[in-house]
């Protein structure tokens, strides 16, 4: 390096860290901050443009005598500097002026790092929210949080005594029209966010903290605003920071807390919907996610301060890479001595960055595969997976690149150096392989609809009006009647025909009594009488048909609906058409066409399920595989069962049920299309106490054989390139 010169425009402020204090430098340029104590900040101070590297050296170990500081950890420690922007070159002509810009310059924003929080660009507000910072400091007494806290507090015991009722709500709500659903949750998001970072920015106000931008993100691919408030760090207290990251979560509870009263008190609606979806996002997603620590969100703000460690994340990684080069090429462990890693703590880094570094890749997975399966449907598959890829290649690059850069003090000698990293190397690539070809846990998952069990459909053989019918849920034994049909033109039929039968059989009986008999009359008698007989066969084939109108049980049992029919509207040509079920009251006089689905009669006690699966997913399934069957609607989690039956061919129509419900996209409005590639697998459910809703729709998971990794990416693969 030359003579370095540090640059007299950054400001410095001495902050506590819980029983150490530590500088905190703020660089006008770029907008950043960086974190140094009193050693580093006594280096740098000897940058003055008058000192060579070498003199700075032997000047830092005369001063902290007798404590010994490595050249090596010096000459990184100015290398680190240099690079964030806080020295400059003295001897090179475009040095960095020392004059602050007005406004300041941002950093480019990499999005590709963190793919699902895009930052753009924001505005400066602290002029808006100056004239509410002294009416929030008049209200902001202990009574008032006090009395905040006591709300939140009532709100969270409501919650939990309401637990299963709100859990059904909720399920219920989630079950509705697909598009509904994601505008309600997309609007109660974007309004509860934009609370949420006017709270950090009042705050930030209120303890004389810069709020330097407010702006637009896309938050997971939804838009939502965003608050810098970084110049909270600069606040001398503790607890004047904690306060800035936690007002966000703090004032999304309160709100959680006035959406629980309001559900407690409306009765069904349209806004009890919103009260309980503003209760979950303002409650369990924002401790989920902003007050997980795991993620640099508020939590992990907050526990940063408490641990007294600034860039906790940045300490972990830090901590992870000399470790990991250590054991890769043998690298002292130099340090210049900060006193933000010493022993004890260097496992809490390691446990910190596996715990945080496995929960994000858990996050970024799930969404990730949520988005894979949109773009399933779009035909996109391949592209979004090679997107994905490229980011994550991308994201990785740094990392990979400072773990594997050859150590300075050895670059003279790599073959000698290069022995240990192929070692290794090695040894990771065997457990990478081993960890491919390892079998697996492996499941397909797929919806379900709940029917009873050794169920028999009852069909309508005979069409007519429906005039009487037992309702579902009755309990039948074979033989009893349940439903009564009725066909006006066929009973009109049967008394003309019993009318023309009469008038013949006495006119036989006219003939007959006719003494004495002439040729003439005795040769009518014959034809009278065939067409007597052929009366009489029509008039017991009407009674046939009138008795098949009388619907009987064909075995004992309940009585459930076979299947949901949709209204059809605007139709002039139908005339009293019947929606829902048969069975329905509201279905009474409505016309029912041979071969209509009266209903099912099966087992009152025993339940089975019937899951449709894809064509790629019913290779894996096999009779007496463990199912897990999650009902939304059934009070206790999920059911289990066994497969008893695996369909060889797919089936012809989807059940209007699914359909209705979202669980099965469809873009026919009946309901029937793409039929061909999902087949069906019956499912016995195991005898529980509790009993099943017949038509309950939910999500079975069919655990299967288990499968490495390595067979999972190939048949991946061979479907993608399908």
């Amino acid at each position: 390096m030359s003579e370095l010169r540090l640059r007299h425009d950054l400001s410095w402020r001495k902050i506590s860290m819980g029983k150490h204090s530590v500088w905190v430098v703020r660089d006008p340029l770029a907008s950043d901050y960086f974190y140094v104590n009193d050693q580093e900040r006594s280096i740098l101070q000897l940058l003055d443009g008058s000192r060579s590297i070498e003199q700075v050296v032997r000047a830092c170990a005369k001063q902290f005598a007798p404590e010994h500081v490595s050249a090596e950890s010096i000459l990184r420690f100015l290398a680190d500097v240099h690079r964030g922007g806080m020295l400059f070159d003295c001897t090179q002509p475009t040095a960095v002026t020392c004059d602050p810009v007005d406004g300041g310059v941002l950093p480019k924003s990499r999005w590709w790092q963190q793919p699902f929080a895009i930052r753009f660009p924001g505005v400066a507000v602290d002029r808006w929210l100056d004239p509410l910072v002294p009416l929030l400091q008049r209200t902001a007494r202990w009574p008032l949080l006090v009395a905040c806290c006591v709300l939140i507090f009532a709100a969270a015991l409501l919650g939990l005594v309401h637990f299963d009722s709100i859990a059904t709500h909720v399920a219920a709500v989630a079950s509705r029209n697909l598009t509904q659903t994601a505008i309600l949750l997309l609007i109660v998001l974007s309004l509860t966010k934009v609370v949420h970072e006017l709270a950090h920015a009042l705050s930030c106000r209120y303890f004389g903290a810069e709020c330097r931008q407010i702006g637009c993100m896309l938050l997971f691919g939804m838009p939502t605003l965003y608050c810098d408030v970084s110049d909270a760090w600069r606040l001398p207290q503790r607890y004047q920071r904690i306060a800035v990251s936690a007002a966000g979560m703090a004032a999304e509870l309160l709100i959680a807390a006035i959406a629980t009263f309001a559900w407690l008190a409306l009765a069904d609606s349209t806004t009890r919907d919103l009260c309980v979806t503003v209760m979950v996002v303002c409650s369990i997603s924002t401790l989920l996610f902003n007050g997980n620590p795991l993620l640099r969100y508020d939590g992990y703000y907050i526990l940063s301060d408490l641990m007294g460690i600034p860039n906790l994340a940045s300490e972990a990684t830090s901590a992870v890479r000399k470790t990991l080069r250590q054991l890769l090429w043998g690298e002292a462990d130099f340090d210049v001595g900060n006193g933000l890693e010493p022993k004890k703590m260097k496992w809490f880094f390691h446990g910190y960055w596996l715990c945080s570094g496995l929960y994000r890749m858990f996050v970024y997975t799930a969404i990730s595969l949520f988005v894979y399966q949109a773009a399933q449907e779009a035909r996109l598959s391949l592209v979004f997976a090679l997107l994905i890829c490229t980011i994550a290649c991308i994201a990785m690059r740094n990392p990979l690149r400072s773990l594997l850069a050859l150590p300075n003090q050895h670059r003279s000698t790599p073959t000698t150096l290069l022995r240990r990293p192929i070692v290794v190397t090695l040894a990771a690539l065997s457990v990478l392989a081993l960890a491919l070809v390892i079998p697996l846990p492996h499941h397909v998952s797929g919806p379900a609809i709940v029917m009873p069990a050794d169920s028999l459909h009852v069909f309508v053989t005979m069409p007519g009006r429906i005039t009487h019918a037992v309702t579902s849920g009755d309990r039948v034994i074979a033989g009893q009647t349940i439903a009564e049909l009725d066909d006006p033109a066929l009973r009109l039929q049967r008394l003309q025909i019993e009318a023309d039968l009469h008038k013949r059989r006495v006119e036989l009986k006219g003939l007959q009594s006719r003494r004495p008999a002439d040729t003439k009359t005795m040769s009518q008698i014959p034809v009278i009488m065939e067409v007597i007989e052929q009366l009489e066969a029509r008039l017991r084939m009407l009674d046939e048909k009138l008795d098949r109108l009388t619907i009987t049980a064909p075995t004992s049992g309940r009585v459930d609906t076979a299947g949901i029919r949709n209204r059809k509207v605007n139709d002039a040509r139908i005339i009293q058409t019947w929606a829902g079920s048969p069975l329905d009251g509201e279905n009474r006089g409505a016309w029912l066409e041979t071969g209509t689905t009266l209903c099912t009669i099966g087992s009152a006690n025993r339940y089975e399920a019937m899951v449709l699966l894809e064509q790629p997913e019913i290779q894996f399934v096999e009779v007496g595989q463990s199912v897990s069957i999650h009902l939304p609607n059934r009070g206790r989690g999920s059911t289990t069962g066994q497969v008893t039956e695996v369909a060889a061919s797919p089936i012809d129509e989807l059940p209007i049920e699914l359909t209705s419900r979202g669980l099965i996209v469809s873009n026919d409005s009946a309901g029937q299309t793409f039929a061909g590639s999902f087949f069906q697998v019956r499912i016995a459910i195991d005898v529980d106490d509790l009993p099943i809703a017949i038509g309950s729709t939910g999500n079975a998971s069919i655990d299967t054989a288990r499968r490495s990794l390595f067979a999972r990416i190939c048949e991946w693969i061979r479907h993608s390139m399908r």
